[in-house]
């Protein structure tokens, strides 16, 4: 990497910790019995990750790849989210402020309800669009805060298919997109087991 490759470094949301810490059942239980309890773990983890994103800004990350693994109605109701997730994801995402140029959201899930997350007015938003609604070129209508990034299928086009049909894929997504406010990624990791092969394929009809 060079000079002007940008360093993200990976944060979780308070909530979407919460939940890895103590598994999504045990936290939405407490939200209904003891919600006091809930927001003393989210205020807790709050002020970590502000600690952790000023500190990672500090030793010269140039921003942040924000993913929140609770985005839909499925996984959260509007009111929770309203309570529990977007104001201390806000908090968070507040450090950034005169700091960072450049930082990600990442909206994880095939369960998406985009228009919650307007607000939080990152610069790059990234999601499944292969899998889940928006597609790339309504969402980045919808993104007015800067650039999507996806077009790239990970679950399918990458893993089962040809070098040759990979490549033929991407250049269908860019010449969709134009490349206007649009940058090409995975919608989440890349597994492990996509082929080198295909990854200099997909890189050739970039460059090509």
């Amino acid at each position: 990497m060079g000079p002007d490759v940008p360093i993200l470094a990976t944060v979780f949301s308070p909530l979407s910790t919460a939940v890895k810490l103590a598994s999504r059942d045990a936290v939405f239980a407490r939200i209904k019995s003891e919600p006091g309890v809930v927001h003393a773990l989210l205020r807790t983890l709050t002020e970590t990750e502000k600690a952790y994103v000023a500190a990672v800004l500090d030793a010269g990350a140039d921003g942040l790849f924000y993913a929140t693994q609770l985005c839909g109605a499925r996984a959260i109701s509007d009111a929770d989210h309203e309570t529990f997730n977007k104001p201390y994801d806000l908090e968070v995402l507040s450090v950034l402020r005169g700091k960072s140029a450049i930082s990600l959201l990442h909206l994880h899930g095939d369960d998406l309800s985009f228009a919650r997350f307007f607000d939080y007015a990152l610069p790059l938003v990234n999601w499944h669009d292969r899998r889940t609604s928006p597609r790339l070129l309504e969402g980045r209508l919808q993104w007015t805060h800067g650039a999507v990034c996806g077009g790239l299928d990970e679950s399918n086009t990458l893993l089962t298919a040809p070098p040759k049909v990979a490549a033929t894929d991407v250049k269908a997504m860019l010449h969709q997109s134009d490349g206007m406010r649009h940058i090409l990624t995975p919608g989440c990791v890349l597994p492990m087991s996509v082929l080198d092969d295909v990854l200099d394929a997909v890189r050739g009809a970039v460059e090509g």
